[in-house]
């Protein structure tokens, strides 16, 4: 895609994030549901798809409509098919919003308040409505990329959250993002605290080890779970 970092990323290295994906691989249990929020082209859901195998599910959700194109082409190109595809933002309740695509590098395109000259109006819906409707119930693994907006997916998420004891979940926590919002990076962190959650790095290897409070948001992709990710037994391999 043009202008796609994830694009570039995904060409060379031939994975975003490999560090993530290679925990990923060993940790995700076959059979098991991976939720994509904030999808862009599929970097993290084309491999998530082998991951799970074929009797387990990827939801993925994108809610920019010439972004979700592409991401549509590649699941296609990929033969995926044990992956849902899903066209909408993802937020605290159900609405219309407005999204402003970023043309220089699409994979920064968000949710806005006012008009802009970029800006496309989409449906918003809340994780919990979404897999509800889905008839999913537990999620193993739940990446959210949202550009600053990932507070507002995690109130929306709060049943399925609450239903998946064992779930992982990958969130971006980067304060210039979630400026734009009116809110520091550490409102999201606090309200994974509140239920339950620690924090996790991962290192190059795919190995999680445990971060303080302090050493959080030196981290740009944090790992969130009700254990310590380092005590999970691996259950695939690299």
């Amino acid at each position: 895609m043009p202008g796609n970092w994830s694009s570039l990323a995904t060409y060379i290295q031939n994975y975003r994030d490999p560090g993530i994906q290679l925990f990923i691989r060993r940790s995700l249990p076959p059979g098991s549901t991976f939720v994509d929020v904030g999808a862009n082209i599929g970097t993290y859901t084309v491999p998530a798809s082998a991951a799970v195998g074929p009797n387990g599910k990827v939801i993925a959700i994108e809610p920019h409509p010439f972004i979700f194109e592409y991401l549509k082409r590649n699941v296609a190109g990929n033969q995926l098919q044990n992956v849902l595809t899903v066209n909408a933002a993802v937020g605290a309740t159900r609405k219309n919003a407005l999204m402003r695509y970023e043309k220089d590098n699409p994979g920064q395109t968000h949710v806005i308040s006012q008009f802009h000259a970029e800006a496309t109006k989409v449906p918003m819906a809340r994780l919990d409505d979404i897999l509800s409707d889905l008839g999913i119930a537990n999620v193993a693994y739940l990446k959210i990329d949202v550009e600053g907006y990932e507070l507002y997916v995690l109130r929306g998420a709060k049943r399925i959250i609450d239903g998946s004891s064992s779930i992982i979940i990958q969130i971006e926590l980067v304060d210039s993002n979630t400026e734009r919002y009116g809110h520091p990076a550490g409102d999201a962190a606090e309200f994974l605290f509140s239920m339950g959650f620690l924090p996790h790095a991962v290192d190059r290897f795919g190995v999680p080890h445990a971060l303080s409070k302090e050493r959080l948001f030196g981290v740009r992709d944090s790992l969130w779970s009700r254990s310590e990710l380092s005590s999970l037994p691996i259950v695939g391999c690299a």
